[in-house]
């Protein structure tokens, strides 16, 4: 039997790949099922999954509480990702973009009974639109964050973002909302 591990400190992340096998299973081996993060939150240590996303709807699909979410390319959006009662998530870009195409609103953060917090690393958040005709309001046309919302953005970049409103076309931050940027 072989035992490989692997250990990474990627972002204040440390990386575990462990592989257990033989030879010939190694071979059709499919390394994001022996991919895990795990980080520090309050003193505890806490696994993520680590899913590689390469499309909006892979994306969305893997949006859940703990993610580890990382990019390997840029996605075009064809509607705004909306973040919702979702706890402990992170999205790094991986230096990848978030393109709104000039026509979405790239994230929009709310809450309706939980709390959401997410954190953004690495990441281009570019070309957002939403207009005073928007369901969720007309402005932070790359980010709405909703009011009691936490996001952390680490290393990212907003730009060319814009809303017809003339109100927060990079980021919009409702009352009570906590953003940290460095």
């Amino acid at each position: 039997m072989l035992f490989i591990i692997k250990l990474m400190l990627i972002l204040n992340h440390l990386i575990i790949i462990l592989v257990s096998g033989t030879k010939n299973n190694l071979e059709n081996l499919d390394p994001q099922r022996h991919l895990s993060s795990f980080s520090f939150q309050n003193d505890h240590l806490r696994s993520m999954t680590v899913v590689t996303v390469d499309s909006q709807s892979s994306l969305e699909s893997a949006i859940v509480k703990d993610a580890y979410l990382q990019l390997n390319t840029d996605i075009p959006l064809t509607s705004e990702i909306t973040i919702s009662d979702i706890t402990g998530l992170i999205i790094d870009g991986a230096g990848f973009a978030i393109d709104g195409t000039g026509m979405y609103r790239c994230f929009y953060l709310t809450l309706d009974s939980g709390s959401t917090e997410v954190e953004m690393r690495d990441l281009t958040i570019t070309n957002g639109f939403v207009n005073s005709a928007s369901t969720s309001a007309s402005y932070g046309a790359a980010i709405y964050q909703d009011s009691y919302t936490t996001l952390s953005m680490v290393a990212c970049e907003v730009s060319g973002s814009n809303t017809d409103s003339g109100y927060g076309g990079g980021i919009f931050v409702g009352t009570y909302a906590t953003l940290d940027v460095t």
